[in-house]
């Protein structure tokens, strides 16, 4: 899977030298067509109802290959009191908080708040073990998008640096997005018709 990364707040000077920057990219580079494509058809002989798009494929599939190598999941950027939201990281390990938004693109804004949270400023509202450095929001392009025929409402790689560039006022935290891309070096995966779904 090729990654495009789009720094901002100075997450480029801290994650440089980062070994679980380098792992995290490393991990996402695995990813290919035919892995993806097994995940899926692993789901749809599951006892529910088959995911329509590649979202779910792709959360499982980034959950199992991630918590083997000891990256914290799902995991709460509040402390736990009834007036905060549930809001949560995805992922996180060391210094970097992930998290992964393979929903419309009204969560967008909720998604870089929680990084903002994770990573920003210390406050008493924030749980303590959740706490990060540097933020890193996955997405998917627009390619992978259609090539998994995701929900047409999903947002992308593009919809997230624009939605971070129009919260700059007041997101402080120094966050990479990282566009998840329907290729293998350079190259356009092949169709597939394992995805029900449609995007358009």
């Amino acid at each position: 899977m090729q990654v495009a990364v789009e720094h901002s707040r100075g997450s480029d000077m801290l994650l440089e030298g980062a070994p679980t920057w380098h792992q995290l990219l490393e991990t996402l580079d695995r990813i290919d067509r035919d892995t993806l494509v097994a995940r899926q058809l692993t789901l749809s002989r599951g006892p529910t109802q088959p995911p329509k798009g590649g979202q779910r494929a792709l959360n499982d599939l980034l959950v199992g290959l991630l918590e083997p190598m000891d990256w914290t999941t799902n995991s709460r950027v509040f402390r736990p009191r009834p007036s905060l939201p549930p809001w949560r990281l995805s992922f996180h390990r060391d210094s970097i908080g992930v998290v992964v938004c393979t929903q419309n693109v009204g969560y967008l804004a909720q998604k870089l708040l929680t990084l903002q949270i994770a990573a920003g400023p210390p406050s008493e509202s924030r749980w303590g073990p959740s706490a990060v450095d540097v933020g890193a929001l996955l997405v998917p392009t627009s390619d992978l998008k259609s090539w998994s025929r995701m929900d047409s409402s999903v947002a992308t790689y593009g919809d997230a640096i624009a939605q971070n560039d129009g919260l700059s006022s007041v997101l402080s935290a120094p966050i990479a997005i990282l566009g998840l891309d329907a290729r293998t070096a350079g190259a356009l995966w092949e169709r597939t018709d394992v995805f029900p779904g449609r995007a358009t």
